[in-house]
């Protein structure tokens, strides 16, 4: 990306989050009905999931809003949300950004803010000296899930490739990310599958920035010189697909693989396609074992822990059942990665004898 689509870019994208974005204490929240607030004197209704979050946000959960509901009507949940609302102003400080459609009146995304808010220009001068400090250039910059925030990937000059396997590397890059209450500092790796032109990204966050005082401009803009902003967690990763490469995945393994399959709402069939586990469980039981979460971590499946990785990735990477832009293949990448990542359940040794 060049400089002049970057900029283009950015001025594009801060018209689509900016305009309707607005800063608002405890105070000036009052609950009016179910998923519905007068803000400064404006009627606005929001969806369940920004319902949670303003909830969360003056001290309560859906649970408590739920229950005092049933039990008092809407008028009581009403008067719980409000009484904990101006309860909680007097103690804590923060505010919440909130970005509304007004031609709806509805309030399509709120985050809090900790600190001051960071001005979406703000961010991008620290971005631009940051950029020109350490040598990197902009790859790509996107709208977050929320909406309400950017997300910036970087690549330096000189690429780190590491290599994983045959025809196999990961390219690490660096990341940051904006909303109004935060600034979020990272990596993000790109693996590389050569053979068949696979790719795969995964994003990484090593820190938070709540402000962007003097001091905390400078820490971030030196953060290239940590190794841990280009290889935290890198080595961890290589490890763990190494030994994956190796590993049969247990039936256990392959279960919370379905699981997350369908936590991001992938076809029951093509979830049994990926993660075969009601097959691999009917084999078992055929053959005389008792199945179940605590037989099944020793059980070795018919695939190893990186086969199943590969193809949940290349599943998340190239299906054409979602949008090029769907917030769900991340979430797959992001939630698989953390199934390699941890303890395996079976342990293969390599020996000499």
């Amino acid at each position: 990306m060049d400089y002049q689509t970057y900029k283009s870019t950015r001025n594009r994208l801060l018209q689509q989050v900016c305009p309707y974005f607005r800063v608002v204490n405890r105070g000036e929240l009052f609950s009016v009905g179910n998923n519905s607030f007068n803000i400064g004197g404006i009627l606005l209704s929001t969806s369940p999931q920004v319902s949670n979050k303003i909830e969360k946000f003056i001290g309560v959960t859906h649970k408590q809003t739920e229950t005092v509901g049933k039990a008092f009507g809407e008028r009581g949940m009403n008067n719980f949300r409000n009484y904990m609302t101006i309860s909680s102003s007097y103690t804590d400080t923060d505010s919440l950004a909130l970005v509304a459609d007004p031609e709806n009146r509805t309030i399509k995304s709120a985050v809090p803010v900790k600190a001051k808010v960071i001005a979406p220009m703000a961010f991008f001068g620290f971005l631009e000296m940051f950029m020109d400090k350490n040598k990197y250039a902009p790859d790509s910059i996107e709208i977050d899930d929320d909406g309400i925030g950017l997300v910036v990937r970087l690549s330096p000059e000189n690429e780190n490739i590491t290599d994983i396997g045959e025809d196999d590397n990961i390219i690490d890059n660096g990341l940051f990310s904006w909303n109004p209450g935060e600034v979020d500092d990272g990596n993000y790796y790109i693996r590389q599958i050569c053979s068949n032109g696979q790719t795969a990204t995964v994003r990484n966050e090593l820190g938070q920035s709540f402000e962007l005082d003097d001091k905390r401009l400078r820490q971030l803009l030196d953060i290239p010189q940590n190794d841990g902003f280009m290889t935290s967690t890198l080595s961890r990763f290589v490890d763990a697909a190494k030994t994956a490469m190796h590993t049969s995945a247990s039936l256990r393994e392959v279960g919370k693989a379905a699981q997350i399959l369908r936590q991001c709402n992938v076809p029951e069939q093509k979830c049994m396609e990926l993660a075969p586990i009601k097959q691999l469980e009917d084999e078992y039981s055929k053959a005389g074992y008792t199945v179940g979460d605590f037989h099944e971590a020793s059980m070795k499946s018919n695939m190893s822990m990186w086969d199943l990785h590969n193809s949940i990735t290349q599943y998340a990477s190239h299906t054409t059942d979602w949008d090029e832009n769907d917030s769900r293949r991340t979430s797959l990448m992001m939630l698989i990665m953390k199934l390699l990542m941890a303890k395996r359940d079976i342990k293969e040794y390599v020996s000499i004898f």
